[in-house]
């Protein structure tokens, strides 16, 4: 097992440092802090197992995020959110620490006391969607999900992350998405897929 760990620090009011800090100490080895991400990355080796307290502190918005995650790809390297044990080379981790991340983003940050992990998986909806848990994630995300093919590099990945949305009150949606009714949907033209194809053998 890895005893050293090359770890990513970015602080500011909505996770302060000592926050994590202390998940960092949960790592059973030894951390080497960085919080100039640029030093971080070029101090990596392809197949680095490299860390992150959570997922979400390796950029401040949706948009940077992408951004990481292409330069971080060109090293193949692996992403550890010490906080969860999660990691990037295993794919349902993957859709759901970048979701969470995304949510963090879009809330403005919340502790994990207040979000409860926003029940760990799935796409959430917006807090300005107003559906009722008895409808179906809206059309637009779940097109949005099913067309993210490197987020969710497969379709049971990316079911399930649609099936487990949450509505604005924090409730489930009761009804399902099925393939047959994208199928559906596809033929009438009110959703857009786009053909899948052989993701890389490096995500992140």
């Amino acid at each position: 097992m890895q005893k050293t760990i090359r770890t990513y620090f970015r602080p500011e009011p909505r996770c302060p440092m000592t926050r994590q800090q202390s998940v960092a100490e949960k790592f059973d080895g030894k951390v080497i802090p960085y919080e100039n991400i640029n030093e971080w990355i070029s101090q990596m080796r392809p197949r680095d197992v490299v860390g992150v307290p959570y997922y979400h502190r390796l950029a401040s918005n949706a948009e940077d995020l992408k951004a990481v995650r292409d330069r971080l790809k060109a090293f193949c390297v692996v992403v550890l959110e010490i906080d969860t044990d999660r990691r990037s080379d295993n794919p349902d981790d993957l859709a759901d620490m970048v979701d969470e991340a995304r949510t963090f983003y879009a809330r403005n940050g919340m502790t994990t006391a207040e979000a409860k992990r926003l029940g760990a998986l799935g796409a959430k909806a917006s807090p300005v969607t107003k559906s009722k848990s008895n409808e179906r994630l809206p059309v637009e995300m779940a097109e949005k999900i099913l067309n993210d093919h490197e987020t969710y590099p497969t379709l049971p990945i990316a079911y399930h992350v649609i099936n487990n949305a949450r509505n604005a009150d924090g409730k489930k949606f009761k009804r399902k998405w099925y393939p047959s009714l994208v199928t559906r949907l596809a033929k009438q033209g009110k959703i857009h897929i786009k053909l899948r194809r052989s993701g890389p053998k490096c995500k992140q």
